[in-house]
């Protein structure tokens, strides 16, 4: 059969039948192209490149009616990326293959008899024995690094770290020598969990989203405009802003969790912040202990008392999902970059 050349096809094309496709455990080609739009010849091109690049396999559809069976299409749930947590002392590894579900995981013992960067060399040493020992290396699309704070390209380091020792070590340079592999992305933990959030609203690019994360050991936030993560004043500074008695919203939360008493603080903390970014939307996880009873019903009525129309009330998701939503954020990107990869062949 002759080789189909995905760069021969719009990308936008190419970008629409593959999330079809990943939004489905299977899924037809002419279920594809009435969900895209697209000629069913376009669909056919596409789906035959990507069983050839072995993005996808296929199975026949089951049917008791005589004739020709349709094939099906799903993502090859074989190909996976390496998730490397350095968020906190507790190193972490995690597997997830392309349908977005954990295959494996490793977690690292910090020891304090070692200085931080020789912790980090030593949990680099355990993943490279785990991937050698478990993990088909062929199949992996990419491996994404997870930081607490910016990752600056030029200097491999991180800034405006809550870890400050990882200002003065190199990433990718550390990563590549005990690996022997390149990195294919390094990201901020919350930017990377906006932009795992950010396909679940509609228009995202229309609109400004801000992120916020309710952890067990910070409190964070982010916004994105036009799909692309703002640092700075605006992304970050939720969990900075002064509630009763001048402490910062982070101090009462992690201190209490989201309580009758600390409910307050969220809430005026919340309005502070609408005020500033006047997003569209505002996505939330929260891992914290929560006691307060109805939370979302109680905080929309109560933003709306105190917005009093000036200012539109955003729209809430309150997000779930057993996957970390940064680990989630760095699969779906590098996720894209696979294809992107793979359609400039």
């Amino acid at each position: 059969m002759k080789e189909i050349h995905l760069s021969t096809i719009k990308k936008e094309s190419v970008d629409h039948i593959f999330r079809i496709i990943a939004e489905n455990e299977q899924v037809s080609r002419a279920a594809i192209a009435q969900a895209t739009s697209l000629s069913l010849m376009t669909v056919g091109k596409v789906v035959d490149a990507l069983l050839e690049h072995d993005v996808i396999v296929q199975t026949k559809e089951s049917k008791n009616a005589a004739g020709r069976k349709a094939g099906l299409v799903r993502l090859n749930a074989e190909k996976f990326c390496v998730i490397l947590d350095l968020t906190s002392s507790r190193f972490s590894l995690t597997v997830i293959d392309v349908t977005l579900h954990v295959l494996d995981k490793m977690e690292y013992e910090y020891s304090e008899d070692f200085y931080y960067e020789e912790n980090i060399y030593l949990f680099l040493k355990n993943v490279k024995i785990f991937a050698l020992r478990r993990l088909e290396w062929s199949n992996c699309i990419g491996v994404g690094v997870c930081v607490p704070g910016k990752y600056n390209e030029m200097l491999d380091t991180v800034e405006d770290s809550r870890i400050p020792e990882l200002s003065t070590i190199h990433i990718r340079g550390i990563l590549h020598d005990i690996l022997s592999e390149n990195v294919t992305l390094i990201e901020m933990d919350t930017a990377a969990a906006a932009v795992s959030n950010m396909y679940m609203i509609d228009h995202y690019m229309e609109k400004i989203v801000a992120y916020i994360s309710l952890n067990t050991e910070n409190i964070n936030s982010t916004v994105l405009y036009h799909g692309e993560p703002l640092f700075g004043t605006l992304g970050c500074d939720l969990g900075k802003m002064l509630v009763r008695g001048g402490h910062m919203l982070s101090e009462v939360l992690l201190a209490n969790g989201i309580e009758n008493e600390t409910f307050p603080d969220l809430v005026m903390a919340l309005y502070n912040y609408i005020l500033c970014v006047r997003c569209d939307t505002i996505v939330i996880e929260n891992a914290l202990p929560c006691t307060v009873e109805q939370p979302e019903k109680r905080l929309r009525e109560q933003l709306t008392t105190l917005l009093r129309g000036h200012v539109p009330l955003p729209d809430f998701v309150i997000s779930r999902d057993e996957i970390p939503h940064a680990h989630r954020g760095l699969a779906l990107q590098m996720r894209r970059l696979w294809l992107k990869e793979i359609s400039a062949q």
